[in-house]
């Protein structure tokens, strides 16, 4: 098998295989014993108790890897640049997750923290830019500077209250993340977050009103007690189906039940001068502003009342059931983010005397149609070409589309923002107009279909991770002088210069 073992020390790999079992008996890997290797799959056993540092850094088609359980630590810089690594279990016993361990592991998604561990040092997953979920366990009792820098998916963090030191700069450029929960007199910083982040304190709740009740670990039912008159998140409650509002809440945070995939209803008591709900539903008192869908609730269609003029930032955010949403001519204002992530999404459908939006054939625009806002995830065609007028497509405008293969970007389009095609598994095939200048990050994340593509002239910028887990894409034709460094372009893609 290519193995150098001496004194049941694994000092180097030298073979030529692909998915490797360790022998039974060895006690060690040695520091860069498998560094730069082809290997995509390894099983280390438990006779194993140290890996050293590097052991498998830049291991470049590396997916999988199980880990010995009676491992003692993870050693700094240990799986760094496995860019496809996506499945690692932590064993139970590791007290320290050590510097750089999973930096750059580009393709790891969720990773499980088990409660032994105490430590997360210094970039300890620095530019994991698919990992969406981090649940911290309340062992943790220091967090490094830039442990996770980059991570540009994680939308949500819990500080646990058994943390006592945290670093600078922890999220730094982690641009999708909105809301951090931080345990109340934890020192803080703050300045390299995201502007719209929010950064709520907690003794043991999630209520921001002088008084506190234990943290939410609720069944499916939750009901706000009297004494609280705001609610500033339900993070990580995801068994949550139901929860009922007091009459003495005044303020409700419009990102308070992002995480919550099993809710199906909110209901607000009548007497609540502030909020109201209708079949589940939250709007304002007036019925004006539609404030949140449930993200679990079962209807297939939803008709927006006509009482409703606003429809605030967020409001459909990851409903995952809905597939028609109908929206009158009183909706004057729709908010960003409105429809992100609606895997079953078939149309939006807005009534043709809307002064300020439109749709065609399901596909969401304003009025003029200078602006493609939403294309249906759900919606079932192969080829979508974007019409002439359009000359801006916001971020995660073609986000998840698994049944689109080919896209046509118009002239007049300078710039494809964060995310904009991500996770769209069947494209194929994306035609760039010359207009083109900047591509940004995960603009093409997860597109497991594109084969190639073509970067016009005038691009300037591509940014972080454009094409992580875009495994099949094997040309790219791009300026000679245009930068992919930091692109993520799978190692086996041709580039082509011009």
């Amino acid at each position: 098998m290519g193995f150098k073992i001496e004194n049941n020390i694994l000092l180097k790999y030298t073979g030529n295989e692909k998915e490797i079992i360790i022998p039974k008996g060895v006690i060690e890997i040695a520091e860069n014993a498998f560094k730069k290797t082809s290997i995509t799959k390894v099983v280390i056993p438990n006779t194993v108790k140290k890996i050293g540092m590097t052991a498998f850094m830049n291991c470049m088609e590396l997916e999988s890897v199980k880990l010995s359980n009676n491992l003692e630590e993870l050693e700094p810089g240990l799986f760094s640049g496995c860019v496809k690594l996506n499945k690692i279990k932590i064993p139970d016993g590791i007290v320290r997750i050590k510097r750089a361990v999973f930096d750059y592991c580009f393709s790891l998604e969720k990773i499980n923290i088990p409660d032994s561990v105490e430590v997360i040092e210094a970039y300890a997953f620095d530019a994991c830019v698919s990992l969406k979920k981090i649940n911290l366990p309340d062992s943790v009792i220091e967090i490094e500077d830039n442990a996770f820098e980059k991570c540009i998916n994680l939308k949500k963090v819990l500080i646990p209250l058994s943390v006592r030191e945290i670093g600078t700069d922890v999220f730094k450029d982690c641009e999708s993340l909105n809301m951090v929960l931080v345990p109340i007199g934890l020192d803080f910083y703050m300045e390299s977050l995201p502007e719209d982040c929010k950064v709520f304190g907690y003794g043991m709740a999630f209520f921001d009103d002088g008084q506190s009740i234990s943290r939410l670990d609720i069944d499916t039912t939750f009901n706000v007690p009297d004494q609280f008159t705001k609610i500033n998140g339900f993070s990580c409650c995801s068994d949550l189906k139901t929860i009922n509002i007091s009459k003495n809440i005044s303020e409700i945070d419009k990102e308070s039940f992002d995480t919550c995939y099993n809710l199906e209803e909110i209901n607000v008591d009548d007497d609540n001068p502030y909020y109201s709900s209708v079949e589940g539903v939250l709007y304002n008192k007036e019925k004006t502003i539609l404030i949140r869908y449930p993200e679990n609730k079962k209807d297939k269609t939803f008709i927006v009342p006509d009482s409703v003029t606003e429809i605030a930032d967020k409001a459909f955010f990851s409903c995952n059931l809905i597939e028609k949403i109908i929206i009158s001519d009183k909706v004057t204002d729709i908010g960003r983010g409105a429809f992100w992530i609606n895997s079953a999404l078939k149309e939006i459908n807005i009534s043709p005397d809307n002064i300020n939006f439109t749709s065609v054939d399901g596909v969401f625009y304003n009025k003029d149609k200078t602006v493609l806002i939403t294309f249906p995830p759900a919606k079932e065609i192969k080829e979508f070409i974007v019409p002439q007028s359009v000359n801006l497509i916001p971020d995660l405008a073609f986000d998840g589309c698994d049944y689109l293969e080919s896209v046509t970007i118009p002239e007049g389009i300078q710039a494809l923002f964060t995310g904009t095609f991500q996770q769209s598994h069947n494209l194929k095939e994306i035609n760039l107009p010359n207009s083109l200048e900047m591509i940004y990050v995960a603009t093409f994340m997860g597109c497991k279909s594109l084969e190639k593509i073509v970067i016009p002239k005038n691009v300037k910028l591509i940014g972080l991770a454009a094409f992580v887990d875009c495994s099949n894409l094997k040309m790219i034709k791009a300026p000679k002088e245009l930068d992919l460094g930091e692109a993520c372009v799978p190692k086996e893609c041709k580039i082509i210069r011009y």
